[in-house]
């Protein structure tokens, strides 16, 4: 049986939205390495990642240099393999070394900017992961405006929304690995990709709210020129699902939730035992969020 979790929220007074301004693409989108700058990840990592800067310059994987903080100028050679999404995995040659501190730098230059460059160090070695953790909810959710990608011809615009934050509460197998995963949130087994603006591209392996977190959010005043409008009414399985370069992907268990706008045009909350029958597995959500939702059946069904 799903768990439910039910935000209720009263409106929130309208803030006039603020005055469109032009907004143009960047010469370059920056590109990015996974793992990041000063983290650690175990020796035995199967793959590092890439996505390349895009631009006006193409994408070549001997501009990449991996290479140790002890010997900077002796590059470490490793294979790199082209996704379908035009990001790479790099796998190198010889296994990583416990203890020892490498950079990965892309020397590429975009509009006479070099691309990204990272320093991480390898750290004992770990079993990969066979699960993920679950998720982390908000007390509660809110009510207010948050900034979103809009086509209106300024970058951004304030659009009125209940919304609600998450964050991984990681496995202890997946504890070692959270430098290197590629995160995903996925509603309804659909990617989850927002934006919060038009010429902001959300990094690799991680959403509009940074790695392991994110804010969902269903539309309260309606903007047709929002370019990503958030959660349709109703219920939706949430999960995030996460991978290293080149192994498998690994998942949270659904959670099913509901954001509401308004108690009086959002419809009763409807018991779906029944039609969960066969579906995932679902994690319970706080003990705030299932006393908040009860009590709201409860008012709605008494009137």
């Amino acid at each position: 049986m799903r768990s439910l979790s039910l935000l209720l929220l009263v409106p929130a007074l309208l803030v006039p939205s603020r005055p469109a301004e032009a907004c143009s693409a960047p010469q370059c989108w920056p590109g990015a390495f996974i793992p990041g700058d000063a983290t650690t990840i175990p020796s035995n990592a199967p793959g590092l990642y890439w996505r390349p800067t895009r631009g006006n310059v193409a994408a070549d994987p001997s501009s990449v240099k991996l290479s140790t903080v002890a010997a900077p100028g002796t590059a470490l050679p490793f294979t790199a393999t082209a996704l379908p999404n035009g990001d790479y995995v790099l796998v190198p040659d010889a296994p990583l070394v416990e203890g020892t501190s490498y950079v990965l730098e892309d020397l590429a230059l975009c509009g006479g900017t070099a691309g990204p460059r990272v320093t991480f160090t390898a750290g004992p070695s770990a079993p990969l992961p066979t699960s993920l953790g679950g998720i982390a909810t908000d007390p509660h959710g809110m009510r207010g405006d948050v900034e979103l990608a809009t086509t209106a011809g300024s970058c951004s615009v304030p659009v009125d929304v209940t919304m609600f934050g998450i964050e991984l509460a990681p496995s202890a197998d997946a504890t070692p690995w959270m430098a290197l995963f590629v995160f995903e949130t996925l509603v309804d087994d659909q990617p989850w990709t927002p934006q919060k603006s038009i010429n902001v591209e959300n990094g690799p392996g991680e959403s509009w709210r940074g790695r392991g977190r994110d804010l969902l959010f269903r539309t309260c005043t309606a903007n047709p020129n929002v370019y990503f409008q958030g959660l349709s009414p109703g219920g939706h399985q949430l999960a995030f699902r996460a991978s290293l370069p080149n192994a498998q992907a690994v998942a949270t268990p659904d959670m099913l939730i509901e954001l509401m706008c308004d108690p009086v045009t959002d419809p009763d909350p409807v018991d779906d035992d029944d039609s969960s029958a066969g579906c995932a597995s679902t994690k319970a959500p706080s003990s705030a969020l299932i006393l908040l939702g009860f009590a709201v059946v409860l008012r709605r069904r008494r009137r």
